[in-house]
């Protein structure tokens, strides 16, 4: 089965719209920062011109590539950002033309077919580069004898078997679409001057975006500028599959996921660790990053205190080396320390967080996982770090602790995260956690397309 090859490309932001709504794509950008490094690559389509380009810094440097001479002279404004660099030269943009129409494809998550499709392709005669997943797409869309150009892309996406989510940009429209078991989150919401799509719905709100929502799972959306959004609905009805990380660490406190949100979730998981696996220490701890409503809530069933015991100034989680979490001695000199973190949380910084808390002057530290320990990778397309047991540490919770330094390590079990997700665990994936797989190798066939438009050329 094909990994992502845009591991690092964990979200997108795509806009449609004057040129006000575009040149707050950087602003869109920043409300991803959650799910990736700090850099990120945009697309920008005006008339027939695309402008791509990779910025190497911060959300800040792509500031500049929306007051570009291309889009200061076009009426209508497209463009597509995400939060990836290019991998082995790949980039997380695919642009080309199809059917003489400028086009700019974004891709998020994992498709499973892909060798298969790269075969196919490449036998029919096409080039096919070393552009990733999203260049595929656009090859089965040149391919496609359907006339317009929402069919050739909804039969492009018919034979895509996989967990993503994705935008397409042309010079007339974007086109946002949701696969059909609803793996990869995907928002769209609305401005005076266009429409905005983005992989969390606070990247949307921190526009002002009103009318914000989520898209089904398989729900294709047209967003073109001055018009209503357009829904289709393509393909029959599937199993979902979303990912249970999303509540447990990807998406902010503050959001939802398929109608459940995000903070009672972490809340329900931290009071239920601290039932099944308490430990005899003077303060509870959060490892910076998507912890502190798990660590709050452990300490609450727990009857500790909670505290802040890491550098504040430093970044999250995120964009942490395994030696830069400082612990501030003041919080911890002397104490017994309880320290939350999350199933896919790097066992160097990990490990480097317990280091830091013992260089503080912390008489034990006990380490408690919200949720149940990472066991593998992601087959699905999300970058997560190596599993502790990958990296040779062992399959034993003992040899782990070991490795980690700790006085004791305890999980969050399957059967926890299930109460703890009620009716949403039903079907959810767990694959990385050791538990569901909602869509195997051996299930990666092509998935039946209802009609869309007439063949007389009506639609986009």
């Amino acid at each position: 089965m094909e990994r992502s090859p845009l591991a690092e490309t964990s979200g997108f932001a795509a806009i449609a719209g004057g040129l006000g709504c575009t040149a707050a794509l950087p602003d869109a950008l920043a409300g991803l920062a959650h799910r990736y490094g700090g850099q990120l690559a945009t697309a920008v389509i005006a008339g027939r011109e695309i402008e791509y380009r990779c910025h190497q810094g911060c959300v800040c440097d792509a500031r500049g590539a929306m007051g570009s001479p291309t889009m200061q002279a076009a009426r209508g404004l497209l463009a597509v950002g995400s939060p990836g660099v290019p991998v082995r030269g790949r980039s997380p943009i695919a642009r080309g033309l199809v059917a003489e129409q400028a086009v700019a494809v974004c891709l998020t998550g994992c498709v499973h077919n892909g060798p298969a499709l790269r075969q196919a392709l490449v036998e029919r005669g096409a080039l096919v580069g070393d552009g990733g997943q999203a260049e595929l797409l656009l090859h089965l869309m040149a391919q496609s004898r359907q006339r317009t150009l929402v069919n050739r892309l909804v039969e492009g996406i018919e034979r895509i078997v996989g967990g993503f989510s994705l935008a397409l940009i042309t010079d007339e429209l974007a086109v946002v679409a949701r696969d059909p078991r609803g793996f990869r989150p995907l928002w769209i919401g609305a401005r005076v001057d266009g429409h905005v799509a983005a992989s969390d719905a606070s990247a949307l709100r921190s526009l002002g975006a009103d009318e914000v929502r989520e898209l089904a799972a398989g729900e294709v959306v047209l967003l073109e500028p001055g018009a209503p959004a357009r829904s289709l609905r393509p393909w029959g009805v599937f199993p979902r599959a979303a990912c249970a990380l999303e509540w447990l660490s990807f998406a902010p406190v503050g959001a939802s996921f398929e109608g459940l949100s995000v903070h009672p979730v972490r809340h329900r998981l931290g009071r239920a660790l601290a039932a099944s696996s308490p430990a005899q220490t003077d303060l509870v701890l959060a490892l910076p990053g998507a912890c502190a409503t798990a660590a709050l809530a452990f300490a609450q069933q727990a009857g500790q205190p909670f505290e802040i015991a890491f550098d504040p100034s430093q970044q999250s989680q995120g964009g942490c080396g395994p030696h830069e979490l400082r612990a501030m001695p003041a919080v911890v000199r002397g104490e017994r320390c309880t320290l939350v973190f999350a199933p896919d949380t790097p066992m160097d910084l990990l490990r480097g967080a317990v280091r830091g808390l013992r260089d503080a002057g912390a008489r034990m530290v006990h380490l408690r996982c919200f949720g149940p320990l990472q066991a593998s990778e992601c087959l699905y397309g999300m970058s997560l770090p190596t599993p502790a047991i990958a990296a040779g540490v062992g399959a034993e919770p003992l040899a782990l602790q070991g490795w980690l330094q700790a006085d004791s390590l305890e999980a969050a079990s399957l059967e926890q995260l299930t109460t703890a997700l009620g009716r949403e665990s039903t079907g959810s994936c767990m694959l990385c956690l050791g538990g569901h797989a909602p869509l195997l190798a051996r299930d990666a066939v092509a998935t039946p397309q209802l009609p869309l438009f007439g063949g007389d050329g009506s639609g986009a």
